[in-house]
Order: structure tokens, then sequence, then C-alpha cells
């Protein structure tokens, strides 16, 4: 008999196995807006674990069967959604599990965002006089004075600075022209997610994609595989994305059940 429990923790072999399984990395809104805060519920049968899967606020986001229990996935996956009272489906459309899920519901997927995992363009052309640094842990007023509304949230930009992945972009006689970001997306993993905002008295000027172009050359310089993703109706980071090289193969997809 299959049970379906709440856990604080899932067992970290199974998230290792879930994460191994994805075809593309981790997207970072799902990993710190919806999984973070989620709750996870253990599927066990027999005493034996067979998947687990994550929930937030109705809203299931995660599911992982480990073989053999794969082949049970639908009657698994029904098991979850009637004990966790699940309403909806949010997957990233490399996510095979959860797509099976969504889309047995019959109903059409909506678009909740662009998914960049492709580099088609290796590219990077330096500007002169444009340097770039690390910010310092005493520049968070530096930071949002690039843009409030980005840096609304000094602990988080505090980490990222303590973590060096907070980086200043300036002309050399004027004041900073925009930041870029670097962030790891799971600890052990060489995933790093890209962002970028421009000082608003700069924009138009295709500071963004020189940006984001910089950093994706720094990650690959690294060794480390630069991704990002955008809501869909951000028509200005679309753009940016794509003049610096990247290409949006896959979505994240929302499906009522």
């Amino acid at each position: 008999m299959i049970t379906v429990r709440p856990v604080g923790e899932i067992p970290g072999d199974l998230r290792r196995s879930y994460l191994d399984a994805l075809r593309e990395p981790q997207e970072l809104y799902v990993e710190e807006l919806l999984v973070k805060p989620g709750q996870r519920w253990l599927v066990e049968e027999g005493g034996e674990r067979v998947a687990y899967a994550v929930v937030s606020d109705s809203v299931l986001v995660e599911i992982h069967c480990p073989a053999p229990a794969a082949r049970r996935l639908a009657e698994i996956s029904q098991a979850v959604i009637e004990t966790a009272a699940v309403r909806r489906v949010v997957s990233k459309s490399f996510d095979s599990q959860l797509m099976f899920v969504a889309l047995a519901s019959g109903n059409p997927p909506q678009t909740l965002g662009l998914l960049y995992r492709d580099v088609v363009d290796l590219g990077f052309v330096e500007r002169p006089g444009i340097s770039v640094r690390l910010a310092g842990p005493a520049e968070l007023a530096a930071a949002k004075a690039v843009d409030p509304s980005f840096f609304d949230d000094d602990q988080v930009t505090a980490a990222l600075i303590a973590e060096n992945g907070l980086f200043f972009y300036q002309q050399e006689g004027e004041g900073l022209l925009g930041c870029g970001l670097l962030k790891r997306l799971v600890d052990g993993r060489d995933d790093f997610d890209l962002g970028m905002a421009v000082a608003p008295q700069r924009r138009g000027q295709r500071l963004g994609a020189y940006i984001i172009a910089h950093l994706k050359t720094l990650c690959l310089n690294r060794g480390v595989r630069p991704i990002c993703g955008h809501h869909v109706s951000n028509v200005a980071s679309q753009r940016s994305l794509e003049r610096a090289g990247f290409a949006a193969l896959h979505r994240l997809v929302q499906f009522e059940l």
C-alpha cells in the first residue's frame, strides 16, 4: 500500500537522484521561491521509499520516482495529488516526470517563463573604458542606487557579495553603469544563474547584454555552466540574453489540475 507523509527534509540521496535525472540544470526561481519554502512529502510502500514530492501552496513543483518505481509514476503521483491537495503543477519543460503528471490533466499549459540553457554564441567583445570589479561588503548602498527594486533585500545582497557573486561595471570617470550577478543554484553543483541590473540613465544602450555576455564568458573560463531565465513578459531581458549568446529552448509552464 502506498503512503504519502510530510517530512522536514527529503533524504539527500533522493534529491541528488532527482537533480541527476534532469536533462538540464535546476531553475533558480523554482529552487529559491517554490522548492525551499515548499512542503516535502515522502512516498513509501512496504516500508521502502519509492518517491518524494514538493508542494508549494497547493502547487506540485517536484516529484521523483527512481527506478523501478518510475513505472508506477501515474499511481504514485495521484496519491500525492490527493494527499497533498494539489491544484496545479509548475514544471520545467525538461522535467520529464513532472511533465508526465502535468500532461495527464488534459489541460492546456500556461507559459510562466523562458529558460536559457544553451549558449549558441561564445563571443564577448570588451568595450573600451568599462571596468569590472567585485562588490565589497560595505557597498550595499551602491548596488541599491543602481536599482532599488532589484536589490530590495539587504540580506540577500549581502550574501551575494560574501559569495563573490556581485560585480560592478563602471565607465571611466562616471558612476556605476550596472551590476552583474552570479549565483550557484545548488550546493556542490557547477551551475550558476546569471543576472544583471542596469542603471536607469544607461538603459537602452545594450549594457544588459554586455554584462550577461561578460558573465557568460567568466563562467566558461572557470569551467562552470552559465544559465538564466526570466518571466515570459520580460521582453527586455529576452533581448539582452539573446544578444549575449543564449537561446531559450525550454520553458517554465503551469497546468491546472
